[in-house]
């Protein structure tokens, strides 16, 4: 059986793949990290990458009820602006990263994660 964030994960994976967000990678962390999971996508642009974040933080608000009490923070935690062109949301129990893709292939953080972590979903 599933645990709640990974339940919770895969709807906010269900949600970016309905906004046609781009080479999405979930990264399940192998040491004591901030988060369970790091959530990784591209938009197009930065009114793609706003699209994207309205709609997760909007499912996320749906399920505030549903994970009440749970570890996973329903009102989550938001750095950056979609303008700036990498945004984070961070549920506590797992962080989305939502980046324009030249920032990410200039941060390269999946590169990063390659080696710290297991990709669970691409």
């Amino acid at each position: 059986m599933k645990k709640n964030n990974e339940v919770f994960l895969e709807d906010i994976i269900k949600v970016c793949e309905d906004k046609q967000a781009k080479e999405i990678k979930v990264y399940k962390l192998k040491d004591d990290f901030l988060a369970d999971f790091l959530l990784i996508l591209s938009a197009n642009n930065f009114i793609h990458c706003k699209a994207i974040s309205n709609d997760i933080l909007a499912t996320a608000k749906k399920f505030q009820e549903k994970y009440a009490g749970s570890e996973i923070n329903c009102s989550p935690n938001v750095s950056g602006k979609p303008d700036s062109g990498w945004l984070i949301i961070d549920f506590n129990v797992f962080m989305v990263h939502i980046f324009i893709k030249d920032l990410r292939d200039y941060y390269k953080l999946d590169d990063f994660l390659e080696n710290k972590a297991v990709i669970f979903h691409y």
